[in-house]
C-alpha cells in the first residue's frame, strides 16, 4: 500500500471530527499521523509520528511518558494536511463536509474507541458540565454560553445527578468565566487525562456545556448533550457543527432567542434564551 503522512489539526475536537477520514483512509494507505492525540486512533492500523506544538494542552499529552515509544521517523512520503476552510463554513458548509473535501474520501463510523475505566463512588447518574473558559491561546469568548445559565443548570441537576465540572483552569493561560457552575466533584485544574476526560463522558448521563470537543465526543460516544449556545454562530451554528451523516438524537441546542450569526471572536452577541430552565429540565430530567 502506498505511504502517507496525515498532519491533523490540533484540536481535540478537531481530531474526533477526523477520525472517520483516518478510518477510511487507513483501508487503502500505509498511514502515518502527526498528531497530538495519538490515543484517539489507537484501535486503528496506523502509526505515529512526532507533533511539536507550544499550545498547553496538546504540549501536555505528547509529554506523557506512556506515548514516547508510539511515535517513529518517517522521510521522503506524501503528505496532506486536511483543514476546514473559513469562507466554506461562512456559507453554511458544515465542518464535517468540508473535510471531506479536503480529504477527499468519505468518512467511515463516527466513533471512538472506549476509554470506560474511570470509577467514581455514586448511585446516582452522572452528569459532566463545561465551565465556560477563556484561553489566551485561542480566544473564543462570543462562542461561549452565558455562564449564568451554566450555574443554573448546574443547581437543577445536582438534585438529581452526581455533577462533575472538567476544565483545565490556571488563571492564567485558560480563565473560568463567573460565574462558575456548581458541582458535587470539580476536577477543574487539569486532572484528569484526555482518556479519563473522554472516559467520563462515555459513563455519564449527560454532558452539558457551550461548543466544543464535548459536540463530536457525545456524538461519537451516544451520550446525551445539553449544548448551551452563546453566538459565532457563523461558525459554531449547529448545521456547521454537525452533519446529517452523524446520529443527533442525542443532542439538544439550546439556542439564544436572536442567535448571532457573527464571525468574530470577541463580538457583544446577545446570548439570552427563553424558558431556559424549562427545555433543561425536559431534555435532561
Amino acid at each position: 500500500m502506498k505511504k502517507l503522512l496525515v498532519k491533523t489539526q490540533l484540536g481535540l475536537g478537531d481530531n474526533i471530527y477526523q477520525r472517520p477520514f483516518i478510518k477510511s483512509l487507513a483501508k487503502t494507505h500505509e498511514l502515518y499521523l502527526q498528531t497530538p492525540w495519538p490515543q484517539l486512533y489507537s484501535d486503528l492500523p496506523v502509526s505515529f509520528v512526532r507533533q511539536n506544538t507550544t499550545l498547553r494542552t496538546q504540549n501536555k499529552n505528547l509529554q506523557r511518558q506512556d506515548l514516547q515509544s508510539k511515535f517513529v521517523s518517517i522521510n521522503n512520503v506524501a503528505t496532506i494536511e486536511p483543514r476546514y476552510v473559513g469562507e466554506d463554513l461562512k456559507r453554511g458548509i458544515s465542518m464535517f463536509e468540508g473535510l471531506v473535501k479536503a480529504y477527499k474520501v468519505e468518512a467511515d463510523t463516527f466513533d471512538l474507541p472506549s476509554f470506560k475505566t474511570i470509577k467514581l463512588n455514586t448511585k446516582k447518574p452522572i452528569c459532566v458540565i463545561r465551565p465556560a473558559t477563556i484561553r489566551n491561546e485561542w480566544i473564543a469568548a462570543s462562542r461561549n454560553p452565558a455562564p449564568e445559565y451554566l450555574l443554573t443548570a448546574s443547581r437543577i441537576l445536582m438534585k438529581t445527578h452526581y455533577v462533575i465540572s472538567v476544565a483545565d483552569i490556571d488563571n492564567h493561560n485558560e480563565i473560568g468565566v463567573e460565574p462558575l457552575p456548581e458541582a458535587h466533584l470539580h476536577l477543574t485544574e487539569g486532572q484528569l487525562s484526555m482518556e479519563e476526560l473522554l472516559g467520563l463522558i462515555q459513563i455519564a448521563d449527560v454532558v452539558v456545556g457551550g461548543v466544543g470537543f464535548i459536540v463530536p465526543a457525545c456524538i461519537a460516544s451516544k451520550t446525551r448533550l445539553f449544548c448551551i449556545l452563546g453566538g459565532n454562530g457563523g461558525y459554531n451554528s449547529p448545521e456547521i457543527i454537525t452533519d446529517r451523516r452523524m446520529d443527533l438524537s442525542n443532542i439538544y441546542f439550546a439556542k439564544p432567542d436572536n442567535f448571532c450569526k457573527c464571525t468574530s471572536a470577541i463580538h457583544n452577541c446577545d446570548k439570552r434564551i427563553s424558558n431556559f430552565e424549562e427545555k433543561l429540565k425536559e431534555f435532561c430530567l
